[in-house]
């Protein structure tokens, strides 16, 4: 399958047609021969993308969004100014995001009920959790 069309802005296929393509490599990689056997967790635009789920306020799919990695820093940034801070109207300074903090910002994926929920706001989450089905 080629990507006919590799622009997101558009293509409401884009994440499952660029899994789909990950899939295949994959597979190719591996002779096919655990094809049954994988339950391919691909990301689509980093898998900020998926936490960024559980921050971003405007309802739209997070595979959209150009660099879910700084978005989901800056929400992070903003979430974190102080009253004083917003009525200076400071600046928010994106914050790099360390292993811990990833671990924190995610936990709410644990959930399985909310899981679910946020799986419903970025394709490529929703595909690798609805492979999962029956398993979990």
């Amino acid at each position: 399958m080629i990507l006919k069309n590799r622009k997101r802005k558009g293509n409401p296929d884009y994440s499952s047609q660029l899994r789909e393509l990950s899939k295949v490599k994959i597979d190719e990689w591996l002779d096919n021969s655990y094809k049954d056997k994988i339950r391919y967790a691909i990301a689509i635009e980093e898998t900020d993308a998926w936490v960024l789920t559980i921050y971003n306020q405007s309802g739209k799919d997070t595979c959209t969004f150009n660099n879910p990695k700084k978005k989901l820093q800056f929400i992070i940034a903003e979430q974190k100014l102080t009253r004083k801070q917003l009525q200076n109207n400071e600046k928010v300074k994106p914050k790099e995001l360390t292993v811990k903090d990833y671990k924190e910002l995610s936990e709410k994926f644990r959930d399985p009920k909310q899981l679910k929920i946020y799986a419903k706001l970025n394709q490529s989450l929703d595909e690798f959790c609805t492979s999962l089905d029956g398993l979990v």
